[in-house]
């Protein structure tokens, strides 16, 4: 909607598959790598650090939306930061279910609900942002995803892991398994 206001109808389309494919390009390099890496580091502070930048995100969005500064521009390089995020924090919420089911029987149902509920999330989300702007605002509803993002740091930081964390003692090799993985 703020890139739609911002170019209008005529070229909004480019413009949001543009932003579409700046946020999907960095994913789709780095989640080889994401994979490797999140396994080798904790997954719940890969959780929390990735939360952080969606934050930050917001933070830029809100502040130059609020100084009447937003072009697309700085829409493209905050989606690109969403997007590096977004390879990291997508392998992450997979990957620390097995870390969090305490019956191991169960994790694959426990993988489903959370696939589901993310799923949930951005069609709900996504059709409550619309009411949002309309009531608050672009300020108001970047505001609420400020809150939303903060908040999930705080119940981030209260999960309990049944598995506690190990940090691995090999060294980080990163392209034999990322070569290995899209030979797969």
């Amino acid at each position: 909607l703020l890139i739609i206001s911002l170019v209008g109808k005529e070229i909004a389309a480019t413009a949001v598959g543009i932003q579409t494919a700046i946020v999907l390009i960095p994913g789709a390099c780095l989640a080889p790598f994401a994979g490797l890496l999140t396994d080798r580091w904790n997954k719940r502070t890969v959780l929390i650090l990735s939360t952080i930048i969606y934050s930050i995100q917001t933070t830029g969005l809100l502040v130059l939306t609020c100084l009447g500064a937003i072009n697309l521009t700085a829409i493209y390089c905050l989606a690109a930061i969403g997007g590096i995020a977004a390879a990291f924090d997508g392998v992450a919420r997979y990957a620390i279910v097995k870390d969090i089911v305490s019956n191991r029987g169960e994790t694959a149902q426990a993988m489903k609900i959370v696939s589901s509920l993310y799923t949930i999330a951005n069609i709900a989300g996504s059709g409550a942002a619309g009411y949002i702007v309309i009531l608050l605002g672009y300020h108001g509803g970047f505001i609420l995803n400020l809150l939303s993002n903060i908040s999930l740091i705080f119940v981030l930081m209260s999960v309990r892991l049944t598995v506690p964390y190990i940090s691995p003692v090999s060294k980080v090799k990163l392209l034999k398994p990322a070569m290995l993985g899209l030979k797969y």
